[in-house]
C-alpha cells in the first residue's frame, strides 16, 4: 500500500489520501457479507399475579406472537395495584428491542415456508 493511505476492515474505516475527494460508496473499503442491522424498540405495559418476572415474561411471550427478532427487554417501571391492604397484581413497563429484516430476508423466509407448505401437501 502506497505510503500516506491505510484501510481498517474490522472497524469499518478506510481512508485514502489519494482518493480522499474522489471516495464513493463503490469502493471495496468496507466488506461487501456484512449489513448494518436496525433496530426497533417498543413499548409494552404486562402484568401478572405471580410476580415482576412473570410479568416481563408474558411482556416477551405476547410480543413474540408477532415480533421476530427479539433481542432484549428493558424494564423501565415496576408497580403493584393494591386492594384491600394485599398486592393484587404486579406490573410492568417494558422496552422491547428488536432487529428488523431486510427485504431479502422476509422473501427467503416466504419461500421457505411455501416450499414446507408444499412438501406436507
Amino acid at each position: 500500500m502506497p505510503a500516506g493511505s491505510w484501510k481498517v476492515y474490522d472497524d469499518k474505516i478506510c481512508y485514502s489520501l489519494q482518493k480522499a475527494l474522489s471516495y464513493t460508496a463503490k469502493n471495496d473499503c468496507l466488506p461487501k457479507t456484512k449489513t448494518m442491522s436496525v433496530v426497533k424498540v417498543i413499548e409494552l405495559i404486562a402484568s401478572s399475579e405471580k410476580g415482576f418476572d412473570d410479568a416481563v415474561q408474558q411482556a416477551v411471550t405476547e410480543a413474540s406472537k408477532t415480533i421476530r427478532n427479539i433481542d432484549s427487554v428493558w424494564v423501565k417501571d415496576m408497580k403493584v395495584h393494591v386492594k384491600e391492604g394485599k398486592i393484587k397484581s404486579y406490573g410492568v413497563i417494558c422496552k422491547v428491542s428488536f432487529r428488523l429484516e431486510d427485504e431479502k430476508a422476509k422473501k427467503k423466509d416466504k419461500k421457505e415456508k411455501k416450499q414446507k407448505k408444499e412438501k406436507e401437501q
